[in-house]
């Protein structure tokens, strides 16, 4: 147990050390207004979106009985290139979004308790967002759908798990795979979408107020990047799929088929397979200990007096109106009660109770107002003048930012620091006692995407505002308070919030301009990546392919029984012999040029080899002419019902190309197929 939690606190560490660069990096190019980070859920749903409505345009001039020539009609026309573009773009950019997503999440402990299910739900949304690029890639056709086709094969024919071997669909016996193929290729990239909209709807179903996309200018921002990408990088076309070449080089997708680079495709799905285990039960595994568990609000019915608004403002819907029981009902005939099964103990409820009585203990409105006093009479008793000072109270959920903040406020004699755990749990008794105090007061929150806790910003400007309430109290002016989002790497607009010398209008237009050119940037990275040339084997030589399946190998051993054996058995097993069946295994003989290149057992399929004999083998050859010799023999047949077959012929060895070895019709003889 200390062990896990010694990982835990090390990967968390880590993360959130990895993740403040990158939040620091991207706001000096974004400014924390459009930093794609912290929007990374709702911009994978924005995209999601795009990439549907392109595939839907795209799908009325696809055909399944011809896929790749449909393609090429699309990749010629500049219109649907461009769509086919985007929608290639925006997958690749989706999958990004979900990760980055996840280790956001993860680096703010949103992974466990009652955001469960948001994490599963997660992990769930994540592999149908890799299998709608899977199938779509194998929609295309081209050499890089048929590495995937026979590599996915591959994969499934290793766990024995099918009753039948998938390779043998695409080993070359017929030229491609027929229409019915496509057809539920396309089924599945169709319908697996139309899924993730009840997913995305489960994911977000604890969340009040849920936000499936971002803003309107994002938004708009994300499709006209994604033409801008569409246009300069157009998505690449490989030649087509022929399952008699060797498909050696073709354009990779980094992001959905990196696992193609690898030659243990199996060790590299099983690992795969085990990583999305393992993130499966991240809130299992790096669950933090009870002892370290902040404890959750509650409150005093007594005290409450049924306003409602701790209900209408909790993110997580942990709070509602239940019938009075104590105190007075003619405050009121229902009060607030906490659950305690949905409660994150997130503290905003503090800020929402005008009474000051809900909220985590210690974290309460009251203890926040009793903090504020001990605060003002800590400075008071130090003789020093806070009329002509400023007090900024800045959010610890941000390391980095909380650090500078606090280094700059030591070196100035007319700046006092209050740090909190979340801006937005911050009660308007507390900021209005404050700024009474002090001649002007600074709010540097964390920006309102990248909130620890969920709408913490939106709920503190809506009350500073007004249209919320708690308000300010009327004894203070609403100027001597200013909020101000704070990203990593930006904390100068504390400087600016003191000097009064930036012109908001300008700072927005200028990091409108920059978030459009660094956006075309990583959208031209996202498309370089998502067609990398791949070479996956030597182009001069040739392949050797053996593929068959051979049914009804099997040896019957019958005995007579005995009268005394007769009426040992039951009356339905009482049958005039016993008959044993034994599976035969096969040796398998290849030999080129009277050198031996194979040698090897083949057993039956099957988890109790009583299937079928399956022969999958690509063998790598050097080209030209050869005298090629395959003995596929029975081991220990006793009779002499079972076959035993072999091909003597010469073989002309094309480079890149693929002779095809299989079984005839009636399982008695091999056949050759080659160019």
């Amino acid at each position: 147990m200390a062990l896990v939690s010694l990982l835990y606190r090390y990967t968390r560490d880590l993360t959130e050390k990895l993740l403040s660069f990158a939040d620091r990096a991207l706001n000096r190019l974004f400014t924390s207004e459009y930093n794609p980070i912290y929007r990374s859920g709702t911009i994978a749903v924005a995209l999601l979106a795009i990439a549907t409505v392109t595939g839907t345009l795209l799908l009325f001039f696809y055909r399944v009985g011809a896929p790749y020539e449909s393609m090429q009609g699309i990749s010629s026309n500049f219109f649907l290139s461009t769509l086919r573009s985007i929608h290639r773009y925006s997958s690749d950019a989706m999958l990004i979004s979900v990760g980055l997503h996840g280790i956001r999440m993860f680096a703010q402990r949103k992974s466990w308790g009652p955001r469960l299910l948001a994490w599963i739900s997660g992990v769930v949304l994540l592999v149908f967002v890799l299998v709608t690029g899977w199938t779509g890639f194998i929609m295309v056709w081209d050499q890089h759908a048929q590495a995937i086709g026979i590599a996915v094969a591959q994969i499934v024919d290793s766990t024995g798990l099918m009753p039948d071997r998938l390779s043998l669909a695409f080993s070359g016996q017929q030229a491609e795979p027929p229409s019915s193929f496509f057809f539920l290729i396309l089924f599945i990239h169709v319908v697996v979408p139309l899924i993730m909209v009840f997913g995305i709807w489960i994911h977000t179903s604890r969340m009040a107020r849920a936000t499936w996309f971002p803003n309107r200018r994002i938004f708009l921002g994300l499709a006209i990047l994604l033409l801008l990408g569409a246009i300069i990088m157009n998505a690449s076309l490989d030649r087509k799929a022929d399952l008699l070449n060797a498909a050696l080089l073709y354009n990779l997708n980094i992001f959905y088929t990196w696992w193609l680079l690898s030659d243990h495709l199996f060790y590299a799905a099983t690992g795969f397979l085990i990583f999305l285990f393992l993130l499966a039960l991240v809130p299992i595994i790096f669950r933090p200990s009870r002892s370290t568990w902040s404890p959750k609000s509650n409150l005093d019915q007594t005290k409450c007096n049924g306003c409602v608004q701790c209900v209408i403002d909790c993110p997580y819907e942990a709070i509602k109106m239940v019938p009075r029981t104590e105190g007075s009902m003619r405050i009121s005939e229902f009060v607030a009660e906490v659950d305690q099964s949905l409660c994150v103990s997130c503290g905003l409820c503090s800020a929402s109770c005008a009474r000051m009585t809900v909220g985590p203990p210690g974290r309460k409105g009251s203890d926040q107002f009793q903090q504020g006093k001990e605060i003002i009479e800590h400075f008071q008793a130090l003789g020093e003048d806070l009329s002509n000072q400023t007090i900024i109270i800045s959010c610890t959920n941000q390391s980095y930012t909380a650090k500078t903040i606090a280094s700059f406020a030591k070196d100035s004699k007319q700046i006092k620091l209050y740090p909190v755990s979340c801006m937005g749990s911050l009660h308007m008794g507390t900021i209005g006692y404050l700024a009474y105090y002090f001649n002007s007061l600074i709010l540097a929150a964390c920006p309102e995407r990248n909130c620890t806790n969920k709408d913490a910003f939106m709920l503190l400007r809506e009350r500073l505002d007004g249209t919320r309430l708690p308000g300010l109290p009327g004894r203070v002016e609403a100027s001597r308070v200013k909020l101000i989002s704070v990203g990593e790497g930006e904390e100068s607009k504390v400087i600016d919030a003191l000097s009064n010398e930036t012109s908001m209008s300008i700072s927005s237009i200028k990091s409108a301009i920059n978030s459009c050119f660094w956006g075309l940037i990583l959208t031209l990275c996202v498309a370089f990546f998502s067609s990398v040339k791949h070479k996956s084997g030597d182009e001069q030589s040739g392949v050797l392919r053996l593929a068959w399946r051979m049914t009804g190998q099997v040896e019957e051993k019958c005995t007579p029984i005995t009268d005394e054996q007769r009426k040992t058995l039951p009356l339905h097993m009482q049958k005039p012999e016993f008959c044993e069946r034994r599976f035969l295994e096969y040796k398998l003989l290849v030999s080129l040029d009277g050198q031996r290149i194979v040698e090897r057992v083949v057993k039956p399929g099957g988890f109790r080899n009583d299937g079928p004999l399956y022969v999958s083998e690509e063998i790598s050859v050097p080209p030209g002419k050869s005298e090629l010799l395959i003995k596929f023999i029975p081991i220990d047949a006793v009779g002499i019902t079972a076959k035993n077959l072999e091909l003597k012929q010469s073989i002309n060895i094309f480079p890149g190309r693929v002779s095809l070895v299989h079984l005839a019709a009636d399982q008695n003889s091999f056949k050759l197929k080659d160019n």
